[in-house]
């Protein structure tokens, strides 16, 4: 059997809890992680197949490599916007990781970071980097797999050649069932929406209209930060966890506790749990790119936001509908902004995408579930055979949507000090010797 060393967090077949999130980090600071780390993991594990988890780790003793050498059969990196001035010492890491294997090393979904309109002809602080990794990888596999056209034009600027040193795959998390994605007409029944600080005035001012004028508008939150404040009720700025936007304030636009307190805030810590959920949506809108797969995933009609390169270029390659600025300007409903969209054009395109995907990873020396069946549903690979047999918690209440009991035994799994654990515990025994008498 074959044995993958995945990078990643959230191993899918482990049972996570919620304080798991802060401890351990196993998203990585944003829940969207899951979802390509998922579909990655979901199209490899086979009979004749098995994937380990890395947790993110970044830098490997000697010997550790030695043991990577002699246990497995390939080191697989999943990425993210790994191309950025912040991830330096991270890819130069993995550099080194990298030229020191003796087996192969396979990059599936990295992407650049940029602005909506990147310069990529321009010089960029961290292009040495970028193609000291490049190079490295090169050495140890077929080619990369990238995110999109934008990343891909940015490593043909650093002299890479398109098609023998790199191919656009778009996001694994869309080819996570192969061909099995649902499609249907957008409903207004419930619509679910995401939200990021950064997207700037025009298009949160869109998203906040929606909140402020609709009570079917259900939010699905993915930073760790957010999950403080709705999984414990630790009261945070949510506007400032992006250090280059402190004006940001969305969560202040509208009334935020009275939509948490009617349940329509939302967190996930698991996939099959999140899109089990997010079937229950007639629409999906935001500017979060894989809060939006996962709706597509569930079969629910939704459009995309693009604010940076990032979401513009997963867009562009996936054909995913797109609302215009001019729309939100004109503080239109979402049905009214769904009504000349295209929804037909992802599944047009799907069937070629997942069949380049397939090709990359057989470029690769990757087998996948989907050579022997393209339409995957949930519950039909090894993978997720395995993840039904378990028994987890599907979906749990923000902490505003708790009784007095409720909010107590959650603020005592994570107190801010000693002294007020100490209190909560009391109040606690207070609160179950009342209930028993």
């Amino acid at each position: 059997m074959k044995k993958y060393l995945v990078r990643g967090g959230a191993d899918p077949l482990v049972d996570y809890k919620p304080k798991d999130i802060l401890s351990s980090n196993y998203i990585g600071g944003n829940s969207g992680n899951m979802l390509f780390l998922y579909g990655v993991i979901n199209a490899l594990t086979m009979e004749t197949a098995s994937c380990e988890i890395t947790n993110r780790k970044t830098s490997w003793s000697d010997a550790e490599i030695e043991r990577i050498n002699a246990e497995y059969d390939a080191v697989l990196l999943p990425m993210a916007d790994a191309f950025r001035m912040d991830y330096v010492s991270s890819l130069q890491s993995y550099t080194n990781f990298i030229c020191k294997l003796k087996i192969p090393c396979v990059i599936i979904g990295v992407g650049l970071r940029e602005g909506y309109e990147p310069k990529l002809k321009n010089k960029h602080p961290f292009d040495d980097a970028v193609r000291s990794f490049v190079q490295e990888v090169l050495n140890h596999s077929a080619k990369l797999g990238l995110r999109g056209e934008i990343t891909g034009e940015y490593l043909k600027n650093l002299g890479f050649t398109p098609d023998r040193d790199f191919t656009v795959i778009g996001c694994p998390s869309l080819f996570m069932h192969g061909s099995a994605i649902d499609q249907r007409e957008p409903a207004f029944h419930k619509i679910g929406i995401n939200l990021n600080a950064i997207a700037g005035d025009t298009i949160n001012d869109f998203y906040v209209h929606l909140l402020k004028t609709d009570n079917n508008i259900h939010i699905i939150q993915q930073r760790g930060v957010e999950f403080l404040d709705w999984y414990y009720g630790k009261k945070v700025d949510l506007s400032t966890f992006v250090p280059e936007f402190p004006a940001c304030n969305i969560f202040k636009q509208f009334d935020f506790e009275k939509v948490k307190k009617e349940g329509r805030v939302h967190f996930f810590f698991n996939v099959p749990s999140w899109l089990e959920y997010t079937k229950s949506f007639g629409a999906f809108a935001g500017c979060r790119f894989h809060g939006v797969v996962a709706a597509i995933l569930s079969g629910v009609p939704s459009a995309i936001t693009p604010i940076d390169s990032r979401t513009r270029e997963f867009a562009q390659f996936h054909h995913i509908p797109q609302i215009k600025k001019e729309d939100m300007a004109e503080k239109k409903s979402l049905e009214e902004c769904f009504q000349n969209l295209d929804f037909s054009a992802f599944h047009k395109h799907h069937g070629e995408n997942l069949a380049n995907y397939i090709s990359f990873l057989k470029d690769n020396g990757l087998e996948s579930v989907f050579e022997k069946n393209l339409s995957m549903p949930f519950g039909s690979s090894p993978l997720e055979k395995k993840i039904l047999c378990q028994s987890r918690t599907a979906v749990y209440a923000g902490y505003d949507e708790l009784n007095a009991l409720g909010k107590i035994s959650r603020s005592i799994e994570y107190p801010a000090t000693k002294s007020e654990a100490k209190m909560k515990k009391v109040l606690w025994k207070l609160l179950i010797k009342k209930q028993r008498s």
